[in-house]
């Protein structure tokens, strides 16, 4: 990894034990380290490191490869050039300066998804959280019907943003989360939310009473659920406050999701 690193990033300097150090710092308590090291973008994180650190050519490296493809990454908020300028800056403030005695902010980046996926959530923090700062609105954000019908609206235009950037990876992960479920817990799902199906049709077929059903709906349904959470927040590296967000929305309009994305 400290060799691909190095060749991912050839105007880096950065101490090999450094990395090893700041790399394991951050891999999940609770997953075996080779599966762990596996799932971690490790050049993405080598630049992090480096940037916090203060490792030579690494800020140079952030801004001229990683900061440059803002454009891009934001692109779905249609922001002007001297909008995009001005996040730039912003964000270069808001992830390579040490404050307070704490690290830069970029240093909270553990390599769990992209890096760039990273720093288009943390972009689009920055841009809503400054037009709320100048009492403007999110009119500007692009959002089609499609994309709306994936979750329902939760008035919150952050929450609304990262459904619409992040679609496919909400639906990756809600498949992903599906294909945890045994097969009985799926049928029953399909059945009840998709057919509409009530538990007093479904328990004769499973010779159990009705109450029994709704238990076993209730249960499928959490696994769902936690399934989809832990998926996202491998994903997308949200914080436990907006994935929370997101699968109350989900739980408000399971069947709505279902059919959205099961439906073909």
């Amino acid at each position: 990894m400290v060799a691909q690193a190095r060749a991912r990033w050839p105007g880096v300097t950065l101490a090999d034990a450094d990395f090893v150090s700041h790399l394991a710092a951050r891999l999940p308590a609770d997953v075996e380290p080779d599966e762990a090291l596996a799932a971690i973008h490790a050049s993405d994180v080598y630049l992090a490191c480096a940037c916090a650190l203060g490792a030579p050519g690494a800020v140079q490296a952030f801004h001229d490869q990683v900061l440059a493809r803002l454009p891009l990454l934001l692109a779905a908020m249609r922001l002007d050039r001297p909008a995009l300028d001005e996040a730039r800056q912003m964000l270069a403030d808001h992830l390579l300066v040490a404050r307070n005695g704490a690290p830069p902010r970029i240093a909270e980046y553990t390599g769990r998804g992209p890096l760039e996926g990273w720093l288009r959530i943390v972009g689009i923090r920055t841009v809503l959280n400054a037009r709320r700062g100048a009492g403007k609105g999110a009119e500007t954000l692009g959002d089609s019907q499609a994309e709306a019908q994936l979750l329902p609206g939760g008035g919150d235009p952050e929450l609304e943003v990262i459904k619409t950037l992040h679609k496919e990876d909400f639906a990756s992960a809600f498949r992903a989360a599906l294909d945890e479920l045994t097969p009985r817990e799926r049928t029953l799902l399909g059945m009840h939310f998709l057919e509409g199906v009530p538990t007093l049709r479904l328990a004769p077929m499973y010779r159990v009473h009705r109450t029994t059903v709704a238990r076993w709906i209730e249960t499928a349904q959490q696994s769902l659920l936690d399934g989809t959470r832990r998926q996202l927040v491998a994903r997308l590296q949200l914080s436990a406050e907006e994935c929370e967000s997101l699968i109350a929305l989900l739980r408000s309009r399971l069947d709505v999701t279902l059919r959205t994305i099961l439906g073909g």
